[in-house]
């Protein structure tokens, strides 16, 4: 039986991994894409772009046929939509140009984007976009529902936690520690150990306070 693919957001990030995902789902044969989620939406039949049909979040009833892909950037978006749907099945997009070492470990939810490398004993958990050229080295834990832009990378021995956004560019050295809910700015050189609830930036790395 045909496995259904919906698709949450329409917005500039969905723009983006449209065509990802139309190629990870020619090489599982047993899905299809079958429209998108935008409860903002709702007074639109289709979307313009795609030519896909737009739902409501409750008009999508519970199936194991039926599968949600997360294409929305916004952390809090993102955990929303995961609490919201949290019994439904989730898609893994891996787009066949990303290189996977098959000692790692992937949860669900989770978009592997062209040219992305994941090395050797690597932890994922749910929920994590990996965007374009992303790099994750050797024996890195990785948590729940985090972001890493274009030419983020991590280095050996990484420990992440949860609700991180990296920006482009991004670079975490070797062993480092970063917790929940964080900011890492883009082109930012992380050296050393940060907690929840900061945002980092700069080469080398450091709290940035409010203002």
């Amino acid at each position: 039986m045909i496995k259904k693919i919906f698709i949450y957001g329409s917005s500039g990030h969905f723009r983006e991994q449209l065509d990802w995902l139309k190629e990870s789902v020619k090489i599982q044969k047993n899905f299809e894409i079958e429209g998108i989620i935008d409860d903002l939406r709702k007074d639109e039949d289709y979307d313009s772009y795609s030519k896909l049909k737009i739902y409501s979040s409750k008009s999508i009833l519970l199936s194991k046929n039926i599968f949600i892909f997360i294409a929305v950037g916004d952390i809090k978006i993102r955990k929303k939509c995961t609490n919201e749907f949290k019994h439904f099945n989730f898609y893994n997009l891996i787009h066949p140009s990303s290189i996977i070492s098959e000692n790692s470990v992937l949860g669900k939810g989770v978009c592997i984007a062209p040219y992305t490398l994941i090395n050797g004993n690597v932890r994922i958990g749910d929920f994590n976009n990996f965007n374009s050229h992303s790099l994750i080295s050797h024996d890195c834990i990785i948590g729940e529902n985090n972001f890493f832009s274009s030419f983020s990378k991590l280095m050996g021995n990484c420990k992440i936690g949860n609700d991180n956004f990296f920006g482009t560019n991004a670079t975490i050295l070797p062993s480092v520690q970063i917790e929940n809910n964080n900011l890492i700015g883009a082109n930012s050189l992380v050296k050393e150990n940060f907690g929840s609830n900061l945002r980092v930036f700069g080469t080398p790395a450091k709290i940035k306070v409010p203002e």
